[in-house]
């Protein structure tokens, strides 16, 4: 079910965005997602997407009987690199696929 909301997540904030998405892994405890912005919308497409992740995790643990940690997130803004040609793509894509299995 984590899966099925973190992909919504994702499909809703680039529809709402325009955001281009290149891949994305969701590992154990965070994800990498490689997009490609546009006009300056990047803030908006990761405030959207943690927002739809967080308040879908809480309702799926107060479905299920847990408790709901109100946060899912920790306070620390989101990492952003910028890959500046083939050989950065290809390394970070290769450190993904490896961390993601």
């Amino acid at each position: 079910m984590v899966q099925q909301i973190w992909l919504y997540a994702l499909a809703d904030a680039q529809a709402h965005t325009g955001v281009a998405i290149h891949s994305s892994h969701l590992v154990i405890n965070h994800e990498h997602t490689r997009v490609t912005p546009r006009e300056g919308n990047l803030g908006e497409f990761q405030r959207r997407y943690r927002l739809d992740m967080s308040r879908a995790i809480n309702t799926l643990m107060a479905k299920e009987g847990y408790d709901q940690p109100r946060q899912v997130w920790d306070n620390q803004p989101p990492h952003k690199m910028r890959l500046l040609d083939a050989e950065a793509q290809m390394s970070t894509h290769v450190y993904e696929c490896l961390n993601w299995q």
